[in-house]
């Protein structure tokens, strides 16, 4: 269960990757986001092929990413082991 300081955490962190603030990301978010991929590019060195994981991100398939949905990806990418799991695409290939 997440602490009310990791929601908070993770609402920011979405906030900040919701370019058009519709309380969704799209992919459209991730290719047009300059602030995500300068995120990307300091975590690892590089943002080469963020703009093709949304579609890895998007179980639904409805198109975009709820801030419940972010949130679990998120956690995933922390807590995950799993290489095939979908939360790993979260920063882009590795």
């Amino acid at each position: 269960m997440a602490t009310d300081f990791q929601r908070r955490k993770v609402a920011g962190v979405f906030g900040a990757m919701d370019a058009d603030s519709n309380g969704y990301l799209e992919e459209a978010d991730f290719e047009a986001r300059t602030e995500h991929k300068q995120v990307v590019y300091a975590w690892k060195g590089s943002d080469d092929g963020i703009e093709e994981v949304f579609g890895k991100l998007d179980l639904n398939g409805d198109g975009q990413l709820s801030r419940k949905e972010f949130r679990e990806l998120w956690s995933g990418f922390w807590r995950d082991d799993d290489q095939e799991s979908p939360s790993q695409w979260i920063f882009g290939p590795y």
